[in-house]
This record gives structure tokens, sequence and C-alpha cells, in this order.
């Protein structure tokens, strides 16, 4: 085991959980979702917390479900590999997924949810791994890399060509799926997960 990984063994991933909590807490007060949503024209009214805070509100129990503990899994596997990094590609998306979707699909009238964040440390997860084990991985792990790969391609294809999500069918009367906001995050999480990472961050 390398010296940067010993310093994150048994480390709980403080970030993830909190996040996960923070959203599932919002879910006992339904109201939460009208104050944090990103609308159009929130950063021109100085509503400036929607641009983080929609993220963690969501438009129903199982939306919330979904999208928190593919959060909690993922999130802490990127945690657990480098925090600094994990937080970077976090905020990174957290910031640009709202503006971007409401900018190419302005007929929304509201954007929530984790699952653009999802995406973006899942591609940062398998960038990663691909980049630094690659060379060194045997056949059943490339094969495990490639097939990961294949699957997340796939599932971004089919939500633009289908408009819905490949995971999830119940979402009809809870909300309407974004994979622009999928899209962004898995390039977000491509981009930082080329680069190697400076450190870990405590």
């Amino acid at each position: 085991m390398s010296s940067r990984e010993s310093r994150t063994a048994g480390r709980l991933p403080g970030v993830s959980l909190c996040v996960v909590t923070v959203a599932f807490a919002l879910r006992l007060w339904p109201a939460a979702v009208d104050g944090l949503a990103y609308v159009p024209g929130a950063l021109a009214a100085g509503q400036w917390w929607r641009l983080v805070g929609c993220h963690l509100a969501h438009w129903s129990f199982d939306h919330t479900l979904w999208d928190a503990l593919t959060f909690l899994l993922v999130g802490s596997w990127c945690e657990a590999a480098g925090r600094r990094q994990m937080l970077a590609v976090t905020l990174a998306a957290a910031v640009a997924i709202p503006p971007v979707v409401l900018a190419v699909q302005p007929e929304l009238l509201a954007y929530a949810g984790l699952s653009g964040l999802d995406v973006a440390l899942c591609a940062l997860l398998l960038t990663r791994v691909t980049r630094e084990r690659w060379r060194d991985a045997g056949a059943a792990l490339r094969a495990t890399l490639v097939g990961v790969g294949v699957v997340m391609t796939g599932k971004l294809a089919y939500e633009f060509l289908a408009g819905g999500l490949w995971f999830v069918r119940s979402y009809a009367s809870d909300f309407v799926p974004v994979p622009l906001a999928h899209l962004v995050g898995a390039c977000i999480g491509v981009a930082f997960g080329v680069r190697p990472s400076r450190g870990v961050g405590p």
C-alpha cells in the first residue's frame, strides 16, 4: 500500500455522508425545494445559494433515494482516493450544471437533484482508475474498466435518444429527467480524472 493510500484507508467519507444526510433531511421540509431549486434568472436576482443548494433538493422521496444512495456509494470511493479532488469535481459540477442546463433548455422551469454530481463522480472514478492502473492491470480489471465505460456511455446515449433515465422507471409523475446535466457532469469528471491528483486532503 502506498503512503497516499495509507493516509486515506479507513477514513470516514465525511463529505459524502454530510451531503446525503442533508439531502434526506430536506425531504422532511417539502417547501425547501421551492427555495433551493435553480430557476431562470436566479443569479441575476441575487439568489446565489440556488446554484449549489439545488443539488440537495429533490422533487420526491424516490428522487432523493436514488440520487443520494448513488452519491454515497461513488462519493465514498472518490473521497477515499482523494478528498481534495472529490471536492473539486463536486464543486465544479455543482456550479456548472444548473446554468448550462437552463441556458440550453430554457423551457425548464427549475432544476434540482444530485444526479449530475453522481455522474461527475462516476466519471472521475472510472477515468482515474483507468489512468493509474491500466498499465499494470490484469485482463479482468481491464475488461471491467472497459465494461463500465461502455455502460456509462450507453447510459448517456440512451438518455439523450430516449429522453428518459436508464436505471429509474418511476420518474414520470415526480420529475422530468435532464440528460444534459449528466453529460456536463461526465465531462467535468473526465476532465479532472485525466490529470494526476496533487495529493490528498485531510
